[in-house]
């Protein structure tokens, strides 16, 4: 019984170390940690267990001409699995964002369909700004320096 709990100690505490954030970088500062192809201004229509599409209204950096966008899911089995790193994470339907998207050139998912666009992997930074009555919600430009991923 002893070995089992300390076990389960030792694999939670390597868990949770491998996973956490510290500093949590702003958005600003993940232009420049943050692999990305295209900033866009746009409102979440939908999600499933896959994706989300989002209603592009601006592409603010590069390029993308598409009215409605698909962001699938990536995966991260270093920390929490697919589970971290789904597109629903980005916004509920209705949520008007500023997101930083890589464009999925060659698939790494069974589920990605090359030109549309996975969530950003960088799990330790802001590539997601809300928008509510035209003020942009987020960290913007400021590290915040502990483990605990701002809401």
């Amino acid at each position: 019984m002893k070995n089992a709990l300390f076990v389960i100690f030792l694999f939670s505490s390597f868990i949770s170390s491998a996973c956490s954030c510290a500093p949590y970088y702003s958005y600003c500062e993940a232009r420049s940690l943050v692999p990305y192809d295209v900033i866009v201004y746009g409102q979440v229509l939908d999600t499933n267990l896959l994706n989300i599409r989002i209603k592009r209204f601006q592409t603010i950096e590069g390029i993308e001409i598409r009215d409605t966008i698909t962001v699938w899911n990536d995966s991260n089995f270093w920390c929490t699995g697919t589970i971290s790193m789904k597109a629903s994470g980005i916004g509920n339907p209705g949520d008007s964002i500023i997101v930083m998207l890589p464009r999925i050139n060659v698939p790494v998912n069974a589920w990605e369909i090359p030109g549309d666009y996975r969530r950003p992997s960088y799990l330790c930074a802001q590539s997601t700004l809300k928008v509510k009555n035209k003020i942009v919600l987020g960290t913007i430009n400021q590290t915040v320096d502990n483990s605990v991923i701002p809401p």
